[in-house]
């Protein structure tokens, strides 16, 4: 779902954990700091998600991952293909949003906010199922599809 379709089976299942530890990170410090009503950990957590959609070829937790648990777990994750960036590069404004919520006094709106982007990032942690991939897909899909027509 979020584009590692050159994975074998044996490659997905050695990366089972390495596929879904960023996003099980970002899950937690994105629910800390809403919980928190943190600005701070909250553009903290922006900052990983800009770096990972827009500067690097992975997120910046794929090489925490690689450093401390590859080895002993099965090897790095590989460079974040398309779908995987478009998911941070959505993420990045939608918590940075969040943020200057709560710091704008508006926590309703703040949670408001939140609550959404928290499932699907608890979706993606759980499943591998991405929201944000799938909408990657059907946008590229139209544009092959209209370059075909």
């Amino acid at each position: 779902m979020q584009g590692y379709g050159a994975l074998d089976d044996r490659e997905r299942k050695r990366l089972w954990l390495g596929l879904r530890f960023s996003p099980l990170l970002c899950l937690t410090g994105i629910a800390l700091g809403t919980v928190l009503a943190s600005p701070l950990v909250l553009f903290a957590m922006a900052g990983t998600a800009f770096t990972g959609g827009f500067l690097t070829a992975k997120h910046p937790f794929d090489h925490l991952y690689g450093a401390a648990l590859g080895p002993l777990l099965g090897g790095p994750v590989p460079v974040s293909p398309g779908p995987r960036r478009f998911a941070c590069q959505l993420a990045t404004p939608w918590i940075a949003a969040i943020a200057i919520a709560f710091l704008a006094g508006a926590d309703t709106v703040a949670w408001a906010l939140a609550a959404p982007l928290l499932i699907v990032a608890a979706t993606v942690t759980t499943t591998n199922w991405c929201l944000p991939s799938l909408i990657y897909g059907l946008l590229h899909r139209r544009e092959v599809d209209g370059a075909a027509a």
